[in-house]
C-alpha cells in the first residue's frame, strides 16, 4: 500500500475538509493533481520533537546540602 493518496483537484476542492481529516487521522500524504500532473501535496503535521532538556523536571528530589564537603578524601587530594 502506498503511503500517499492521489486526488484530482476538483475532487479535493469538493471534499477538502474530509480529505484533511483523513490525512490527520491516517498520516497518509495526499497528492493533488491537475490534468494528471502533481500540483500540490498536503502532508500530515508531525508532533513537535521534544528535547532532553527539562524532561526530568519534578522527578528528582534533593535531600541534604549539595555544596558542603562530604569529608571523603580523594586520591587526587592525597598527594
Amino acid at each position: 500500500m502506498a503511503n500517499f493518496m492521489q486526488v484530482a483537484a476538483t475532487r479535493f476542492k469538493a471534499r477538502c475538509l474530509q480529505l484533511m481529516a483523513r490525512v490527520e487521522k491516517t498520516g497518509r500524504t495526499v497528492i493533488i493533481t491537475r490534468h494528471g500532473r502533481p500540483a500540490a501535496k498536503p502532508v500530515p503535521v508531525m508532533a513537535k520533537a521534544t528535547t532532553a532538556f527539562g524532561r526530568g523536571r519534578g522527578r528528582a528530589k534533593i535531600s541534604g546540602d549539595l555544596i558542603a564537603p562530604t569529608g571523603a578524601t580523594w586520591t587526587a587530594d592525597a598527594g
